[in-house]
């Protein structure tokens, strides 16, 4: 799949205007894949609008459209279309698609102006899977909940933990992540949990664990004491099966995603 673009100074984003689908590739070794024609080969995308519920002042919204298929292939045909509460976005005409092909189309809201000179404003993520293009109206989660994010220990390294109470839109999988970037080498620290870890707690806990008992750890690998400490948390959710930090796309499939950011000295 391959879709062709132009920038559009007013939106601003690339605006897609022709997409090619080759389906049943089986290219022998050493073979050349006939060039990519848009003109010849290639079909106009058509578009619809979005409605996003949740907005809050001063947010403003990015798009981004990728297109599944029944075998499993994803690619992204258009993205960083910038827009408010009535977005538009782009697919695949109805004719184009085959049994199981399907549209995912990811709404990202963000306030510029929230954080700080070096930290990252609060996301907000909405995916929701179709199969036609039409005018569609969705929901944005909740602002991620603020974390209470402490330091355990200094020594042998430094040690953090962050807690806060899980959401429903964001109960699936949470994500904790620590990173030093003053100066090299850059350190960051990534805690992953499932909800099967969580099970039924309301609160996510999580903490940098004490790995110096462990073999072939290096203490120095460790985040420094005294060192600005950028941290984010964030969480994700959706209805159905999924796989640990996403969910099964399919046809009705709606997950939703936050964020939120501070610092630390340990």
């Amino acid at each position: 799949m391959a879709s062709r673009a132009e920038f559009d100074l007013q939106l601003p984003g690339f605006v897609p205007d022709r997409a090619i689908i080759r389906r049943g590739l089986n290219a022998p070794d050493g073979s050349t894949l006939p060039p990519l024609d848009f003109d010849a080969e290639g079909f106009d995308m058509v578009s619809g609008s979005l409605t996003v519920n949740g907005l809050a002042a001063g947010e403003q919204t990015t798009t981004v459209g990728i297109f599944t298929t029944q075998r499993g292939a994803l690619g992204t045909y258009s993205a960083g279309i910038l827009g408010g509460a009535n977005p538009t976005f782009w697919g695949m005409p109805t004719d184009r698609l085959e049994a199981g092909d399907l549209h995912l189309v990811q709404i990202v809201a963000v306030d510029p102006t929230a954080g700080g000179a070096a930290i990252p404003p609060p996301t907000r993520t909405l995916g929701v899977a179709f199969r036609e293009v039409e005018d569609r109206t969705v929901t944005l989660g909740p602002v991620h909940t603020m974390p209470t994010v402490t330091t355990v220990a200094t020594a042998p390294y430094a040690r953090m933990r962050a807690e806060w109470t899980l959401q429903p839109e964001y109960d699936r999988t949470v994500f904790l992540f620590f990173t030093q970037a003053q100066g090299l080498p850059v350190r960051s620290v990534t805690i992953l949990a499932s909800d099967g870890f969580l099970a039924t707690s309301s609160v996510a806990e999580l903490e940098v664990p004490d790995l110096s008992g462990v073999d072939g750890w290096d203490n120095t690998w460790g985040l420094v004491p005294g060192v600005s400490t950028l941290w984010t948390v964030s969480g994700t959710g959706w209805q159905g099966p999924g796989f640990i930090n996403f969910p099964e796309i399919v046809n009705g499939t709606v997950f939703f995603s936050g964020t939120r950011s501070g610092s630390i000295t340990p």
